[in-house]
C-alpha cells in the first residue's frame, strides 16, 4: 500500500437536526490515519469514500465516490491526525450533488474543476486561508453568492464561468483574475474590483447579459471604470461594456483598442468608435443587440467574429481598415448593406456568411481575395461586381445565394473555387481571359443560367462545374479547348434523364475541339459571324440604318451599339440566331448624336 495514500470514509447522518449533526467515526485497523468529513444528507443517509495524498506533512483531498443521488452538504475539517488539510484537488466534486460546502482556513488551494458543474451547489463558505481558486473551479455551479477571503491572490481561468452569481466583490488581496473568469454569469448584476488586481485575463465578463455596472477601486494602478465600463488604464483598452447596460455609447477618445469580447452579449444599441481606436478585437461585439455602428477613420484591423450575430443594419468600413478577420459579420441577419473599401486586401472566410438580409455589397478595388464562404447563404444578395484587383474567388464564396442573378467578374481573377457560385440564380456569366481554372461544381445547379462565355485563359474546367443548369443550351469559348469531362456540362432533367449542353461554339483558329467533343459529348462548331459591309443591304435606306450578319447556321449573336469609341459603353440592341446562316439588322436613324457604332458579340 502506498504510505502517502489514505482512505477517507464519510459518516452516516440522517436523523440529527441540520445545525447539530453528530459525527461518528468508523475505525479501520488497516489504516493508520483517518480524515473526518461531515456530510449532511437531504434527507437520505449518505456514505462516501474519499482519497487523499500527503505531501510535506500536508493533506490534499484527491477523490470522492458519491453513493447517493441526494443533495448533500460537505464540511471539510482543518486537520486530521495532526496534519493540516491544505488543498482540494482537481475535479474532486465535479458533477456531484453537493448543495453546500464549508472550506476551512487551513485550505490554501482549491484545484481546477473542483466543483465544476455542481448545479446544486448554492452556498460555499471559503476560509480565510485560501490563496488560489483554480481554473473552472466553480464553473457551471449554482452559486448565487460568494464571499472571497482577503487572503485570496489568484482567480483562475473560467473559475466562476456560468455560475448563478448575482454580485461579486474582488478583495484588494487579489492580483490576478484569469480569462473568462465570470463569463456567462447571466444573473450577475454588479462587480466590484479591488485595488490589487494588476493582471486581468480578457475577456473576464463576456456574456454577462444582466451586468449593469463594473466598479474598480480608485487606487488600482492598472484598471479603472467610467460609468460602469471597464478600462485598462495603461494600454488604453476598453475591456468590458456591461452586458445589461443598453442604449447608445460613444467610446472615449483616450481608447485605442477595443478588447476581444468587450461588448459580447450586450444590450447596447449603437456605438461610435472614435478615430483614436486602431483595433477592434476578436468577437468584440458578437451576439450583441447592436443595430448601428460608426467606425472611426483610425481603425486598421477588425478582428474575427467582431460583429458576428449582431442586429446591424448597415456597415461602412473606413479606408483605414486593411484587415477584416474571418466571420467578422457572420450571421448578422439584419445587415442589408456593406461597403468594403479598397484598403482591405483580403475578405476573410465567412465574413458575411448567412447574412440573410444582405441585399447590397460593394467590394473596393484593392481587395485581392474573397475567402471561403465569404458571402455564402446571403439569400437577399441580387448582384455582385468583383473588381479587377481580385485574383482569387475561394471555395463556396457565394454558394447558395439563392437570388444572386447578376455576377460581373473582374479581369484580374485567375481562379474560381469549388462551388463558388453553386446554387445561385446567375443568368449570364462571362469568364474573363485572366481565369485559368474553374473548379468542380463552381456553377452547379444554377437553374437560371442561360449563357456562359469562357475566356481564352481557361485550360481546365472541373467536374460538374456547370452541371444541373437546364437553361444552358450553348457555351461560347474564346480560346483553345479546355480540359473537361462528360460531367462538366451535364444536365439532369425533371425525368431524371441525363442531357448535355447542345453546342459548344469556338472561334476560328483555336484548337482541340475534336478531343473536347469526344470527352464532353458536346458538339463543337465554329462561331464566325461577320457584318457584311459591301452588299446592297448595308447603309441608310428609308430613314433606317441596317446591315446583314452572316455566319454558321444557328450561330447566336448580339448586336451592340456605342456612341463613343474613346470611352465605349456598349448597349445591346438586338439578339438573334443566324437562321439559314444570316440575319438582317436595322434601326431608325438617330439625328441627335454625332456618331453611332456597332459590333456583334456572343450572347
Amino acid at each position: 500500500m502506498n504510505p502517502n495514500r489514505k482512505e477517507l470514509f464519510a459518516l452516516e447522518s440522517s436523523h440529527a437536526p441540520a445545525k447539530h449533526q453528530t459525527l461518528r467515526t468508523q475505525h479501520n485497523l488497516m489504516q493508520n490515519c483517518l480524515l473526518m468529513v461531515v456530510l449532511l444528507a437531504f434527507p437520505a443517509i449518505v456514505q462516501a469514500q474519499f482519497t487523499f495524498t500527503t505531501n510535506n506533512g500536508a493533506i490534499t483531498i484527491t477523490g470522492y465516490a458519491e453513493v447517493s443521488d441526494s443533495v448533500f452538504a460537505v464540511t471539510i475539517p482543518n486537520e486530521t491526525n495532526g496534519l493540516p488539510i491544505t488543498g482540494i484537488g482537481p475535479g474532486v466534486f465535479s458533477y456531484d450533488s453537493v448543495g453546500s460546502v464549508t472550506i476551512p482556513d487551513s485550505v490554501t488551494t482549491i484545484g481546477g474543476n473542483a466543483f465544476f458543474e455542481c448545479s446544486d451547489l448554492t452556498n460555499a463558505t471559503i476560509g480565510d486561508g485560501v490563496t488560489n481558486i483554480g481554473d473552472s473551479a466553480f464553473a457551471g455551479s449554482g452559486l448565487t453568492g460568494i464571499t472571497l477571503p482577503d487572503t485570496l491572490v489568484g482567480i483562475g481561468v473560467q473559475a466562476f464561468s456560468g455560475a448563478a452569481l448575482s454580485n461579486v466583490t474582488i478583495p484588494d488581496s487579489v492580483t490576478s483574475i484569469g480569462a473568462y473568469a465570470f463569463s456567462g454569469c447571466a444573473n450577475l448584476i454588479s462587480v466590484n474590483i479591488g485595488a490589487g488586481v494588476t493582471s486581468l485575463g480578457i475577456p473576464p465578463f463576456n456574456f454577462c447579459t444582466n451586468l449593469t455596472a463594473i466598479a474598480v477601486d480608485t487606487n488600482n494602478p492598472a484598471y479603472g471604470s467610467v460609468n460602469g465600463v471597464l478600462f485598462d488604464k495603461n494600454q488604453a483598452t476598453l475591456i468590458t461594456y456591461p452586458g445589461g447596460l443598453g442604449g447608445s455609447y460613444t467610446i472615449p477618445d483616450s481608447v485605442n483598442t477595443i478588447a476581444e469580447y468587450a461588448f459580447a452579449g450586450c444590450s447596447v444599441s449603437s456605438v461610435t468608435v472614435p478615430n483614436s481606436v486602431t483595433t477592434i478585437g476578436d468577437a468584440a461585439f458578437i451576439s450583441s443587440s447592436l443595430t448601428g455602428v460608426t467606425i472611426g477613420a483610425g481603425v486598421t484591423s477588425i478582428g474575427a467574429s467582431a460583429f458576428a450575430q449582431t442586429l446591424l443594419l448597415d456597415v461602412t468600413i473606413p479606408n483605414s481598415v486593411t484587415s477584416i478577420g474571418d466571420y467578422a459579420f457572420y450571421y448578422s441577419l439584419s445587415l442589408t448593406n456593406a461597403t468594403i473599401p479598397g484598403s482591405v486586401t483580403d475578405i476573410g472566410d465567412s465574413v458575411f456568411a448567412d447574412c440573410g438580409s444582405l441585399a447590397s455589397a460593394t467590394i473596393g478595388n484593392g481587395v485581392t481575395s474573397i475567402g471561403y464562404e465569404a458571402f455564402a447563404d446571403c439569400a437577399s444578395l441580387t448582384s455582385i461586381t468583383i473588381p479587377d484587383s481580385v485574383t482569387t474567388i475561394s471555395d463556396n464564396a457565394f454558394q447558395s445565394c439563392a437570388n444572386l442573378a447578376s455576377v460581373t467578374l473582374g479581369n484580374g481573377v485567375t481562379s474560381i473555387g469549388y462551388e463558388a457560385f453553386f446554387y445561385t440564380s446567375v443568368t449570364n456569366i462571362v469568364i474573363p481571359n485572366s481565369v485559368t481554372s474553374i473548379a468542380e461544381n463552381a456553377f452547379k445547379d444554377c437553374a437560371n443560367l442561360a449563357s456562359a462565355t469562357i475566356g481564352n485563359g481557361v485550360t481546365a474546367i472541373g467536374d460538374y462545374a456547370f452541371a444541373g443548369c437546364p437553361l444552358l443550351t450553348s457555351v461560347y469559348f474564346m480560346g483553345n479547348a479546355p480540359a473537361a469531362d462528360s460531367t462538366a456540362f451535364l444536365i439532369i432533367g425533371v425525368d431524371s434523364q441525363f442531357y448535355y449542353v447542345s453546342t459548344a461554339y469556338y472561334l476560328s483558329g483555336t484548337t482541340g475541339w475534336a478531343a473536347f467533343s469526344a470527352n464532353t459529348l458536346i458538339p463543337a462548331v465554329p462561331w464566325n459571324p461577320l457584318i457584311q459591309t459591301s452588299d446592297a443591304s448595308f447603309g441608310v435606306q428609308g430613314n433606317q440604318f441596317g446591315f446583314t450578319v452572316t455566319g454558321a447556321t444557328k450561330s447566336p449573336i448580339v448586336v451592340e451599339v456605342s456612341t463613343n469609341l474613346a470611352y465605349p459603353v456598349w448597349t445591346p440592341v438586338a439578339t438573334n440566331t443566324l437562321t439559314a446562316g444570316s440575319f438582317f439588322f436595322s434601326e431608325a436613324l438617330q439625328t441627335n448624336i454625332s456618331g453611332r457604332y456597332y459590333r456583334i458579340t456572343l450572347p
